[in-house]
């Protein structure tokens, strides 16, 4: 496997999202309350091509000024909430084509090539990208740089 897959890999486990560009559909049920906010399952979100409110398509066309995009979900405008007890279906694309990628994500992902070039084994135990999977060892403990976490961080996904 080449250092940019495992780079990459290891990456989107450092934000526990995709950096490579996919295409992902989510059925939510908003609990108790009507919210304006809308979390959804993977990260993190870069565009949304479909919302379905139970079963009205409500929002169906890209650019739907009913909603914005956040980095982690779907906010709907004022006066308007995604409605208590109802199922919101979104497909949405997560993570950015290679050529398109954010300044700090490239930057991160040199970093960890560069860094995986120096290390004659390394502390990951596998890594896996699309079908396949390679596995590393070593007895030291390493962990990649700090300063790609760092560019990383405003990816990360906060914690509820």
């Amino acid at each position: 496997m080449a250092a940019a897959d495992v780079a990459l890999a290891i990456a989107e486990s450092i934000i526990q999202g995709n950096i490579t560009q996919t295409t992902v559909t989510d059925e939510v049920v908003v609990l108790r309350r009507e919210h304006e906010y809308l979390p959804l399952g993977v990260g993190p979100v870069t565009a949304v091509t479909s919302v379905e409110i139970g079963t009205d398509d409500a929002l169906s066309a890209a650019g739907e000024t009913g909603y914005t995009v956040e980095r982690f979900g779907v906010r709907r405008r004022n006066p308007y909430a995604w409605p208590a007890g109802t199922k919101v279906t979104v497909t949405y694309v997560t993570g950015w084509a290679s050529d398109a990628r954010p300044s700090d994500i490239t930057e991160a992902l040199t970093l960890l090539e560069t860094w995986l070039g120096t290390q004659p084994e390394i502390a990951v135990q596998s890594v896996k990208v699309g079908d396949e999977t390679t596995t590393l060892a070593s007895a030291m403990n390493a962990y990649p740089p700090a300063a790609a976490h760092q560019l990383l961080a405003k990816w990360i996904r906060p914690h509820a």
